[in-house]
């Protein structure tokens, strides 16, 4: 992450690129180690596609709208999206089964 190891506050450097302020870059960093199992890239995981919301075939919104955001010391073991037909809400579903992820190693005493 841009900033480390150089003295720097650590920034979103994608912000930066996309025009936003740094004060705006420093201020999304993830300082809590949260991630989300599903790519937000891919379009197979936007859960805003429904096909109410098209017109003459095409998508007029498409995006990522749920989130499944996972503390640090949570590992995705298996992760699924649902209701792809829309038929029970507006949006798809997403479901994430965790485990603990194991304890980094401890460091050897000094001396």
């Amino acid at each position: 992450m841009p900033g480390d190891g150089d003295g720097a506050p650590p920034h979103n450097a994608y912000l930066l690129r996309c025009g936003l302020s740094l004060e705006v870059a420093r201020a999304a960093v993830n300082e809590f180690g949260f991630s989300d199992p599903f790519d937000p890239s891919n379009r197979a995981h936007a859960t805003l596609d429904n096909p109410a919301y098209r017109f003459l075939g095409r998508s007029l919104m498409v995006g990522k709208l749920d989130w499944a955001l996972l503390a640090g010391g949570l590992a995705p073991v298996t992760w699924a999206a649902g209701n792809d037909d829309y038929g029970a809400s507006d949006h798809r579903w997403l479901a994430v089964d965790v485990a603990p992820r194991p304890p980094p190693p401890l460091a050897p005493p000094p001396g």
